[in-house]
């Protein structure tokens, strides 16, 4: 009878400590989502903080008849006209930063800060890290599409390789494929249209930007096929 008593009350202490280490370890799941999904939220507001201060920037100039103009980068960036790299062009110096051409016509020259240049392409290589960590999801990058995708129109891209070098963009032109792709995949057909139709208007081609692009990585063929299929 002892024996018997010992048995069930071990048999039972065992379901109790099974059922308290399932306990625990749901818990701690569900915390541990709870924690990661602030830590997400977190970063992600820090991004779109850190595009739109640099959007709002007023660090570019409109020159129009010999009168300075200071306009905000998003001004120059959602501007349709492309961009084009002079390296005999003399830089800009005012407000003490360094400005360089990226439009020159009868009408006006447009400039803009090597600041801006600099920060973008920061910026990009931290959006890049981010998704690569699963931080940033493919849904985050569809809704950025409006500070993202400008950068991959207008000979933006080139006009990057040009003054940094082709290597140096390619954490801009992963990123841009990966929002273009993430916006098919969340049906963003504002986003797939406003890229697609300024894709084919650049006056350089811009394909080997992508395909010659090593930060692809995983899966990198099947992503380039989504990319070239959507743009073309």
């Amino acid at each position: 009878m002892n024996i018997e008593y010992i048995s069930t009350i071990t048999a039972s202490d065992m379901v109790t400590w099974i059922l308290a280490l399932m306990g625990g370890f749901i818990a701690y799941l569900v915390i541990d989502h709870f924690q990661t999904s602030m830590e997400r939220h977190k970063v992600i507001n820090e991004i779109e903080t850190k595009l739109n201060h640099l959007f709002s920037s007023t660090i570019a100039k409109k020159v129009e008849n010999e009168e300075y103009n200071t306009v905000m980068v998003r001004t120059v960036l959602h501007d349709f006209s492309p961009w084009v790299f002079n390296k005999n062009a003399s830089p800009l110096i005012m407000d003490a930063q360094r400005h360089i051409c990226i439009r020159k016509d009868q009408a006006y020259h447009e400039y803009i800060s090597t600041q801006a240049l600099h920060e973008s392409l920061v910026l990009f290589r931290r959006i890049e890290k981010l998704h690569k960590s699963k931080i940033i999801e493919s849904i985050d990058l569809s809704d950025l599409w409006r500070e993202i995708l400008p950068y991959g129109t207008s000979n933006r891209l080139i006009f990057f390789g040009n003054y940094f070098s082709k290597h140096d963009t390619q954490s801009i032109a992963y990123v841009l494929m990966k929002t273009v792709n993430a916006c098919k995949k969340h049906k963003n057909q504002p986003a797939l249209d406003y890229f697609k139709n300024n894709y084919k208007n650049q006056e350089e081609d811009i394909d080997t930007y992508f395909q010659d692009n090593t930060r692809i990585g995983a899966k990198r063929k099947v992503a380039l096929k989504q990319f070239f299929d959507i743009v073309k």
